[in-house]
C-alpha cells in the first residue's frame, strides 16, 4: 500500500473515478505481494538450496511474466496454457483494464498509425484483452494462485525431506609428510609477552538531536578495569551477559568499534604489553580467534585452508615451501591430522565437527606464532568432550610460552579448573575479583559467599553471586549483594599479587618484535583468485548454476518469442523482447553474486583484521577477474538464443555488440550485490533492497515507458541499462518493415508499420552503437568501482 498510493498519483493515472480505481489498484497489488511469496516458498520447498531455488524461482516468474501478453502479445499455442497458471495474467488485465477501458487519450500531434492507440479499447484490443470480462474473475483467480501455491508449498515441505545437508567427500592422500619441518629456520621471533589492563574505563555515548527531537545517551560499558594477564597462562575472563567481557576481548585484541551512527565510544586508561603501550607493530603480535566459526570456506579441507592462511599469512621473505611446512606444523600442533584431507563444510555441506572447526579457527591464528591469543567463547555450543579438547589445545599454546585470553560465559567445573588465572565482571563492567583461578571461591567465602557444597560448580556459583536475579522480591538482595562486592574489591584490589605475578614473568619476558600484518598485492591476489575458483569449483551446483543461469534464462525466453514474425504485432513484439531481454539479465547477476559473494566477504573481512590482512582492490580484484569468464561465456551463449536463434537482425558487428552489452547487464547485477552485501550481512535484507534498485533502473531506462522525467532519464545513464536497450533496439529496427493491413491498423493491432516508426516513437536520434556499446562497458566498470568503494568504507567503518 505505501508503495503503490504514492505511484498512483506520482504517475497521474486515472483520476475520474479515482477511488474505486485506486482502490482495485492497490487490492490488486498486495494479492501480487502475497503471489510473489508463496511462488518463493513453493522454490524453496523444492530446492533447499540458494543458487537452485533463486534459479528455480526466476524461471517461474520468467515463464508467468512471459505468458501474461504484456511484453508478448501472442504466445505461442504450445505455451499459451500458461498463462492460466499465472498471477501476472490475471493481474495485469486487473490495473490495464481499470486503466484504459472506455478511456480516450488526447494526443495532440500525433499522426498515422500511432493515433489509433489514443483509445483506451484499442489498446486493450491489441494486447487480446477481452473487454466484456468483469473484474472479479480475475480477483477470484488471483486469490485461488496464491491459496494453491501456499498449499503446494506446505504438501512438498512436510512430505520432502531432501536431508538438509551433503556429505563432503574425502581427498585422496596426497604429499601430506613429504615437506621438511623447517621449523627450526623460521622467520618468527615470538616474545613472550604479559599483557595488563590499568584502571580502563569504557563508555558508549550518542549525541542528541537539535530542538529536543532526542536526547543524549551514554552507557558505561566498562568501570575501572584492573588486571594483568601473564605469559605461558590461560586466563578466562567471566562474567553475565552484558558485564562487557566481549568488548574487554575486542579492547584487548584492538579490533575496531563500530558505535553506530550519531555515536561514539571513548576510553581511559591503559592497555599495556610487557608494560608499555602497544605500537601498531607490536599489535600484530595479538590473535583474535572471534566466537563465530563460519568464515572459512567450505569446499576447502583443512590442510588446504592452513595452507592458504600461511602463504597470506607469514612474512613474504620466507618461501612458500617453508610455510606450507609451517601450515602443516600446526595442522600437526592442534590435533587436525586425521582430517587434514576432509572439507571444512558449511550450512549445505556436511564436514568437519563443531570442535574441529574450533580447533582449525585457532590453529590458523597460530600460523604466524602470535604472543597473544585472544579467543571469545572458545567452548560455546560444543558438547563437554569436545569442549574439554579444545580447552586442552589452549593450555598446550599457553605452556609454549603464550599468552591465552579467553571469556567464557557459565563453563562447566572440569573447563574451570583448566583457567590459571580469572577475571570475574559483572553488570556494567565492575571488576569483583581478579587474580589465581583458585583463589576466587576463598574470596567469595572471606566476604560471606561459601561454596554451597564440595560438589557444586564452582563457576556457576561465582556467576550467581554477581548476577541480579530478576524475580520479583529477589532483585533488591541481589543488586545490593553485587554493589557490595564491587566496593570490597574496589577497596581491596590485591595490587600486591598482582605486582608480584607480573614481576616473576617479566623475569622471562623479550623484547617486542614488530612484523608487518599487510600482504602485498603480488602475494595476495593470487593466492585469493585460486582459493575462491577452488572453493567455486568443488560447489558444483553453484558452479553450472552461474555458469547456466543465463543461457539457461534465454532458452526461456525463446521458447516464448520462438522465430520473430513481421506481422501487426510484430513492433509490440520487438519491444517486449528488448525490454525481457536487457532487464533479466541484472537480475541474473543479482542472483549469481548473492549465492557466492557473502561466504567470500565473510572470509576477507576475517582476514583483514588479522596478519592476513590485504587490500580491498585485491579482493575486489581478485573477485572480479573470477567471475569474468563466467559473465562473458554466459553472455556469449545467451546472445546465440537471443539475437540469432530468436530471429533477430544480426552479423559479426551486432552479435559482438549485444554480447558485450550483456556482459555489462551482467556485471551491473553482480556490482549492486556486491554494494549491498558490503552493508548487510542479513541476505535477507540485501535482497529485498538489491531487487527494489533493479526495479527502479528497468523503470527509468525509458523502454517500459515513454514519459521518464528528464531528471530520471540522466540518472538512467549512469547504468549500463539505458545503453543496453537503445543499442539493441536500434541494431533490430533499422531497416525492418513490418506486415499491417488496413484493418490492423484501424484496430489498433499494428502499433508501427516499420523499424524507423519504432525508433521515432522512442526519440532515438543518435544512433552509433559503437559508442552505446561503450558506454555501457564503461558504466559497468563503474559500478564495480563502487562495489569496491563500498567494501573500503564497510572496512573502514570496522
Amino acid at each position: 500500500m505505501i508503495h503503490t498510493l504514492p505511484v498512483y498519483l506520482l504517475s497521474n493515472m486515472r483520476r475520474d473515478r479515482l477511488a474505486a480505481d485506486m482502490f482495485t489498484v492497490v487490492a490488486n497489488c498486495i494479492l501480487m505481494q502475497w503471489t510473489t511469496q508463496s511462488i518463493a516458498l513453493f522454490a524453496s520447498s523444492i530446492f533447499r538450496g540458494f543458487p537452485q531455488a533463486s534459479m528455480f524461482a526466476n524461471a517461474i516468474s520468467l515463464f508467468l511474466t512471459m505468458s501474461a501478453g504484456f511484453s508478448l502479445t501472442h504466445v505461442p499455442v504450445w505455451l499459451r496454457w500458461l498463462r492460466w497458471l499465472s498471477p501476472t495474467f490475471y493481474s495485469f488485465r486487473v490495473v490495464a483494464t481499470t486503466q484504459f477501458k472506455d478511456r480516450t487519450f488526447s494526443c495532440e500531434g500525433v499522426t498515422g498509425v500511432q493515433l489509433t492507440q489514443c483509445d483506451g479499447n484499442n489498446v486493450l484490443r491489441g494486447l487480446d484483452f477481452t473487454l466484456g470480462t468483469p473484474l472479479i474473475v480475475w480477483f477470484a483467480a488471483e486469490i485461488g494462485m496464491i491459496v494453491v501455491l501456499y498449499t503446494l508449498a506446505g504438501l512438498i515441505m512436510h512430505f520432502y525431506k531432501p536431508g538438509g545437508v551433503k556429505h563432503a567427500p574425502g581427498r585422496g592422500v596426497d604429499s601430506r609428510g613429504k615437506e621438511s619441518m623447517l621449523t627450526g629456520d623460521m622467520d618468527i621471533v615470538r616474545a613472550r609477552i604479559d599483557v595488563e589492563v590499568r584502571n580502563v574505563s569504557f563508555k558508549w555515548s550518542r549525541s542528541g538531536l537539535p530542538f529536543g527531537l532526542a536526547s543524549p545517551v551514554e552507557k558505561q560499558i566498562l568501570s575501572g578495569i584492573t588486571s594483568v594477564f601473564p605469559a605461558g597462562q590461560v586466563s578466562a575472563i567471566m562474567g553475565p551477559s552484558g558485564a562487557g567481557k566481549s568488548t574487554l576481548l575486542q579492547l584487548l585484541a584492538h579490533r575496531k568499534l563500530n558505535a553506530g551512527p550519531g555515536a561514539h565510544f571513548s576510553m581511559t586508561g591503559e592497555i599495556l604489553f610487557n608494560g608499555k603501550a602497544a605500537s601498531d607493530d607490536v599489535q600484530n603480535s595479538v590473535a583474535f580467534v572471534e566466537q563465530e566459526d563460519e568464515y572459512h570456506l567450505s569446499a576447502l579441507t583443512v590442510r588446504e585452508t592452513l595452507r592458504y592462511a600461511a602463504i597470506l599469512r607469514l612474512p613474504p621473505k620466507m618461501s612458500r615451501k617453508r610455510k606450507i611446512s609451517r601450515a602443516e606444523e600446526v595442522l600437526i600442533m592442534l590435533g587436525l591430522k586425521d582430517c587434514a584431507n576432509v572439507y571444512v563444510g558449511g550450512p549445505l555441506m556436511k564436514g568437519i565437527s563443531g570442535g574441529e572447526k574450533r580447533r582449525l579457527s585457532l590453529a590458523v591464528q597460530m600460523i604466524n606464532d602470535p604472543s597473544v591469543l585472544v579467543v571469545d567463547e572458545p567452548t560455546s555450543g560444543l558438547d563437554s568432550f569436545i569442549a574439554n579438547n579444545v580447552m586442552q589445545c589452549l593450555k598446550d599454546i599457553a605452556r609454549s610460552g603464550r599468552t591465552v585470553i579467553v571469556t567464557v560465559h557459565q563453563p562447566r567445573s572440569d573447563i574451570f579448573h583448566s583457567f590459571d588465572n580469572l577475571l570475574i565482571l559483572a553488570k556494567g563492567g565492575h571488576a569483583v575479583f581478579s587474580g589465581r583461578r583458585e583463589r576466587a571461591v576463598a574470596f567469595m567465602e572471606s566476604q560471606g559467599y561459601p561454596l554451597p557444597s564440595i560438589w557444586f560448580n564452582p563457576a556457576d556459583h561465582l556467576l550467581d553471586l554477581v548476577s541480579v536475579d530478576q524475580r520479583p522480591g529477589k532483585m533488591g538482595d541481589s543488586r545490593q549483594r553485587v554493589e557490595g562486592l564491587v566496593e570490597f574489591w574496589d577497596a581491596h584490589r590485591e595490587k600486591q599479587d598482582m605486582a608480584n605475578e607480573r614481576e616473576k614473568s617479566e623475569l622471562v619476558s623479550q623484547p617486542l618484535v614488530p612484523e608487518s600484518r599487510f600482504t602485498p598485492m603480488y602475494i595476495a591476489f593470487p593466492v585469493v583468485w585460486e582459493r575462491m575458483f577452488r572453493n567455486l569449483w568443488r560447489q558444483k551446483e553453484a558452479f553450472w548454476g552461474r555458469l547456466i543461469q543465463g543461457p539457461f534464462t534465454g532458452v526461456l525466453l525463446l521458447a516464448f518469442y520462438e522465430r520473430l514474425t513481421f506481422g501487426p504485432t510484430a513492433g509490440q513484439d520487438r519491444i517486449g523482447l528488448n525490454l525481457q531481454s536487457t532487464s533479466a539479465i541484472p537480475f541474473v547477476g543479482l542472483i549469481s553474486g548473492i549465492a557466492v559473494f557473502p561466504q567470500d566477504r565473510q572470509l576477507f573481512m576475517h582476514e583483514y583484521r588479522t596478519s592476513a590482512a590485504y587490500s580491498t582492490t585485491t579482493f575486489i580484484l581478485a573477485y572480479s577477474l573470477m567471475e569474468i569468464p563466467f559473465q562473458f561465456l554466459a553472455s556469449l551463449l545467451y546472445t546465440v538464443f537471443m539475437n540469432i536463434a530468436v530471429g533477430m537482425q544480426t552479423s559479426p558487428r551486432i552479435y559482438f555488440e549485444y554480447a558485450v552489452t550483456i556482459w555489462a547487464l551482467h556485471s551491473l547485477g553482480e556490482s549492486i550485490a556486491v554494494i549491498f552485501a558490503s552493508f548487510f550481512d542479513a541476505m535477507g535484507i540485501a535482497v529485498s533492497l538489491v531487487s527494489t534498485a533493479l526495479s527502479m533502473i528497468v523503470q527509468m531506462s525509458g523502454i517500459l515507458s515513454l514519459a521518464v522525467p528528464f531528471v530520471l532519464q540522466v540518472i538512467a545513464w549512469g547504468t549500463p541499462l539505458k545503453a543496453a536497450q537503445r543499442m539493441q533496439f536500434i541494431n533490430e529496427c533499422q531497416g525492418l518493415q513490418f506486415h499491417c493491413s488496413a484493418s490492423d491498423i484501424t484496430n489498433g493491432i499494428c502499433t508501427a508499420q516499420n523499424g524507423e516508426q519504432l525508433l521515432q516513437l522512442y526519440g532515438f536520434i543518435d544512433r552509433n552503437t559503437a559508442k552505446l556499446a561503450g558506454i555501457a562497458v564503461a558504466t559497468a566498470i563503474c559500478w564495480r568501482v563502487l562495489g569496491w568503494l563500498a567494501l573500503t568504507a564497510r572496512m573502514a567503518r570496522g
